[in-house]
Order: C-alpha cells, then sequence, then structure tokens
C-alpha cells in the first residue's frame, strides 16, 4: 500500500510588512518581507482555511475524513485541544479521532507521520493533517524580523494519491537552540552561529545522508528539493554541503513570507505540487528542536486532474497588502488599546455556547419544509419565524452571497478595530445572514458586492478564544 498525499491546500495571511520597516524601528536594517496574522486571525482560523482548502482539492466528502493529526507550536492553548474546533467547522461526528503536536516547527511532520502510520495499520483510510503557525517574538529581538504566518494541510490517504511518500528517516539529538518555557510569552533564541552549525545544518545534513543511504539514491535524482527555513541564510549552507543545485529549489519562500514554523515544510510542498510534473521526484527536509525528518516523494499522474481544483500558493503570495510597524504592533497584541473590551453576552463556557458550537462552526440552518425558509440559528427556531410550521430540518449553509446593506463602525471598544464593516448579506440559499466585515477597506464596499463567510477570533474571554464567520469580499483564484 502506498500511502501519499490525496488533496493539499494552503493559507496564507494577506497582510505583510516589510523587514526593513521592523529593523529601522531598531537602528538596522533588513531584507525582505514577511505575513503578519490579521487581528482576528490565528494558528486555528488560518489552519481552518487551509484545511477546507485541502479537503476541496483532494475530491472526497469530508465525512470520509476520519482523524485531523495538527502540528503547530502557536496553539491558543497549552491545556485543550484546538483542533476541535476544526472538526466542528466540518461537522464531523464524535467518532473521528483529533491528535494534536507541538513543541517544535517539525511537528507538522511528526503529525504526518502518525498520520502514515495510523493508514499503513489500517485504522483509517483518510487522514487531515494539519500545520499552522503564527509564533510570537519579543519586540527588538532577531527572530521579530523572521517569525511569519501561515498554514498548510494535506488529505493523506492511500487512494488516488497526487504524490506518493516513499521513504523517511529521521535524525534526532538533543540540541537547545529556539525554545519557549510555559512561562513564557515569546520563543527565546541562545545564539544564531550555535543555531545554524550545531542545530539547523548538521542535522539537516545527517537526515538527507540517512535517507539517501537508505535508499541507495543521490540528491542529484531529485527535481525538487524543500527545506525547512529558519531564514534566508541557513538553508543556502546546507544545499551547499550536500551539493544541492540551485535549480532543484523552488527559491526561497521565508524572503517573503518569513519563517512560517509549522508549515514551512507544508507550503514548500503544496508550491512544488503546484507546478511539478508526473514522475517527478521530491525530496523534503524539515528541522526543529535538534530533530530533522527527511522524506522523499514521487509526484503520480493524478496530480494534473486535481491541480485545477487547488488555489495556489501563488495566488496568496500575490494577494498582499502592506501594513506599517504600528499595525503590526496592533495585528500582534504587542500594543493594545485602552479601555474596557468589550465583553460577550454569554461567557464562551455557557452551557448555550457549548451547545450551540456545532451549529455555529458547521453554519447549519433551520429549513422549513412546508415554505422552504431558512430559519436561523436552529437552536433558538423551534418553528418557522415565516410559516409557523414545526417540521424543519437542519441543512448545511452556503459561505457566499453578496451584500444586502451594510454600516461602517468608527469607534469600537478593544479587541475590535475601527473602522469596522456590519454587514447584511444574501446568502445563496436565500439566508440574511448579519456579520462583521473583515480585511476590507470602506470605500471599496458597495451593494450587491460578492462576499464568503471566513471564521475569525471575535474576542477572548475568561481565556477562551471564540470564534465566528465574518464576511470577507470574495476570493477567487488570482
Amino acid at each position: 500500500m502506498s500511502v501519499g498525499i490525496v488533496g493539499y491546500g494552503v493559507y496564507v495571511p494577506r497582510y505583510r510588512i516589510l523587514v526593513n520597516d521592523i529593523a529601522n524601528a531598531w537602528g538596522s536594517r533588513g531584507r525582505g518581507e514577511k505575513s503578519v496574522a490579521g487581528s482576528d486571525e490565528d494558528g486555528i482560523t488560518m489552519a481552518i482555511e487551509a484545511a477546507i482548502n485541502a479537503v476541496n482539492s483532494s475530491g472526497i466528502d469530508p465525512e470520509k475524513i476520519e482523524a485531523i493529526y495538527f502540528g503547530t507550536t502557536s496553539s491558543p492553548y497549552i491545556e485543550n485541544y484546538a483542533s476541535g474546533i476544526i472538526k466542528e467547522v466540518f461537522g464531523l461526528p464524535p467518532e473521528v479521532e483529533i491528535y494534536e503536536f507541538t513543541g517544535s516547527p517539525r511537528a507538522s511532520i511528526s503529525a504526518l507521520k502518525a498520520a502514515m502510520d495510523s493508514i499503513n495499520a489500517q485504522r483509517a483510510e483518510n487522514i487531515l493533517v494539519i500545520a499552522t503557525d503564527n509564533r510570537p517574538s519579543e519586540m527588538g529581538s532577531d527572530l521579530e524580523v523572521t517569525f511569519g504566518a501561515g498554514a498548510a494541510a494535506f488529505v493523506i490517504g492511500a487512494v488516488d494519491t497526487i504524490a506518493t511518500i516513499e521513504n523517511i528517516f529521521t535524525y534526532s539529538t538533543m540540541v537547545l537552540d529556539r525554545w519557549r518555557h510555559a512561562n513564557d510569552i515569546h520563543v527565546r533564541s541562545y545564539d544564531y552561529r550555535y543555531t545554524r552549525e550545531y542545530g539547523y545544518i548538521n542535522h539537516v545534513k545527517a537526515a538527507v545522508e540517512g535517507l539517501l543511504k537508505k535508499e541507495g539514491s543521490a540528491i542529484d535524482q531529485f527535481q525538487h528539493i524543500v527545506l525547512q527555513e529558519p531564514d534566508g541564510r541557513i538553508p543556502k549552507e546546507a544545499t551547499r554541503a550536500l551539493g544541492i543545485k540551485k535549480e532543484q529549489t523552488e527559491g526561497s519562500l521565508v524572503g517573503l513570507l518569513g519563517d512560517t514554523g509549522s508549515s514551512s515544510v507544508f507550503l514548500g510542498l503544496a508550491g512544488v505540487l503546484d507546478n511539478a510534473k508526473a514522475g517527478d521526484k521530491v525530496l523534503a527536509v524539515s528541522y526543529g528542536s535538534g530533530s530533522s525528518d527527511a522524506m522523499t516523494l514521487k509526484v503520480t499522474e493524478n496530480r494534473e486532474k486535481k491541480v485545477s481544483k487547488v488555489r495556489s500558493l501563488n495566488s496568496y503570495m500575490e494577494d498582499k497588502e502592506y501594513i506599517d510597524y504600528l499595525k503590526y504592533m496592533k495585528y500582534t497584541g504587542t500594543i493594545q488599546q485602552a479601555g474596557e473590551p468589550a465583553k460577550l453576552g454569554l461567557p464562551p463556557v455557557s452551557p448555550f455556547l457549548q451547545r450551540s458550537y456545532r451549529e455555529l462552526y458547521n453554519f447549519l440552518g433551520a429549513k422549513c419544509k412546508e415554505c422552504g425558509y431558512i430559519n436561523f440559528p436552529p437552536s433558538l427556531r423551534v418553528l418557522c419565524i415565516k410559516c409557523g410550521s414545526t417540521n424543519l430540518e437542519n441543512v448545511k449553509l452556503s459561505k457566499k452571497g453578496k451584500i444586502h446593506t451594510y454600516c461602517i463602525n468608527y469607534y469600537m471598544p478593544p479587541p475590535l478595530e475601527a473602522p469596522l464593516p456590519l454587514i447584511f448579506g444574501d446568502l445563496e440559499d436565500g439566508l440574511r445572514y448579519q456579520a462583521l466585515g473583515t480585511e476590507m477597506n470602506p470605500e471599496e464596499m458597495k451593494v450587491d458586492m460578492p462576499v464568503e463567510l471566513v471564521l475569525r477570533l471575535l474576542t477572548v474571554e475568561r481565556g477562551v478564544s471564540l470564534y465566528g464567520y465574518k464576511f470577507r469580499a470574495l476570493k477567487e483564484d488570482i
């Protein structure tokens, strides 16, 4: 049985900051740019968008996903499964298993290896593996100019694969180069030279050489090579040490997105799959916390029929908006507006919200079997508000539609940020839905503007992150 990638998807926030803008604030210089999560984005919201793209490209019904393996170093929770939210968005039943991997930027590869083992053991047929990161860095540190944000996801299975995973070799030692203690807010780094030489280069080189020896291959047999990119310099030294040619690499993502942590290798692989040909061999190498994994894949003929369903990595790279350092500090939570934060009418741990999570995240409505009217939310609509019938059934609602009308709020209490659109939208299935807007320029908004609903972070109350849907200008492939 050949386990491999059945579908894939990525997500990159649209906001960017020039590295030089950060460096200038501290009397230094920098090159390139990096991606920045919006004020209502985090590792979970990015993971969900990447996962939706991956499942759509796979051609598999979401109901056939039997487990979710989630890799990140920046979950909003130290204790509590964040991936349960992802399961609710897809409307998966309670028996679908969830696993979370953390502690290192190679967490995504750990998740992938575990998923492969589960499929080989015939415990599951289709597993959703997600990598996402938005790592916190201290102001003025070397890591502040490096850390970016992004997510990528693969549907792993043994049928109809677009790339089979052939071999994996892992090399691991005890190295403390970057870490975050339970009491730390930010990632710490010991010494750049130590991290470069004794951490990244030694481990990546050993993992690749071990893999080549294991399968009896040579480095020049690979058409595509993807390396974990903690910065723009270290991977170049590793490629020289391994004899990797420039034409074998796809070009650096770190100079455009920054160090995306757990999602770094997954994003690089997605970029390869966007353009690879059947028969191409791919080498992917992770690194984090003194461990490196070298993995070989082979692209199959199925890639051609599925790639048209994928929103490419390049389309996300081109869809961007630059922000200044002040807005960057707001988005990362480094500075916060004074004042009493807006409070929910109900705390997020209330019984009502606990019961409503499925219909809120999976976006369900109650459709009247008598008149066809869509009632929302189902838990509050036990009879049709149009005809009074109690003959209702839960249906999954469309997340696309058009703006019916809107208003712009120019003063909002923290953590909400003005100007903030409040939108009434007419969804494709007839429901008129009210929600806040995100990533929208008020000057560009208009009635009948195509929009889509995306899950975003609404607030954090009592240490609990609460998510809900917001309207965003409809994103088509670029």
